[in-house]
């Protein structure tokens, strides 16, 4: 779903392999044509969403594309965010601040089912296996499986994965 007129989207996910293990976190910033702005991923030590929402928000406050509305699939996240649930001391850093980047600036944090997040998902796996930061600005420049889920989101038709079941 595209954002509102005037405002940016930034999807946000992770991707782990194993636990401890590699990790990555990914955003991708669309503008209310579903057009995308920037795609960044980065491996990190250890990850949760919060990575990815911490980096989105930075290079969105940084670039002034703002007003902003950031999804991630991750329920507990939303739950921490809007104080709902309280936040553990491993994460407690990271929440405060998200909390307090938020502070008057017009960035509104929330839920997305996974399908929503496929373009996020797909460049968190695809980071995690590419040595280093990836960051795209240019839609030409995406890898074509991206470009085929980016323009499924832009029709707003879902983009569904498929894994083979072994018998």
């Amino acid at each position: 779903m595209h954002p509102p007129d005037g405002w940016y989207k930034c999807n946000t996910d992770d991707a782990s392999k194993g636990n401890p293990g590699p990790s990555s976190a990914a955003f991708c910033v669309r503008n209310c044509f579903g057009d995308i702005v920037v795609v960044k991923g980065k491996r990190i030590p250890n990850s949760t969403s919060l990575v990815a929402i911490n980096e989105g928000n930075n290079l969105c406050i940084d670039r002034n594309l703002l007003p902003l509305i950031v999804e991630t699939d991750s329920h507990t996240i939303i739950q921490l965010l809007e104080e709902r649930w309280e936040v553990p001391w491993s994460v407690v850093m990271e929440v405060d601040a998200i909390k307090r980047m938020r502070e008057g600036v017009p960035i509104h944090v929330k839920h997305t089912l996974r399908e929503g997040n496929t373009l996020a998902d797909f460049f968190a796996n695809l980071t995690i296996n590419f040595a280093g930061t990836y960051m795209v600005e240019i839609f030409q420049d995406i890898p074509a499986i991206a470009k085929k889920i980016l323009n499924m989101d832009k029709i707003n038709m879902p983009f569904f994965r498929m894994t083979q079941l072994d018998n």
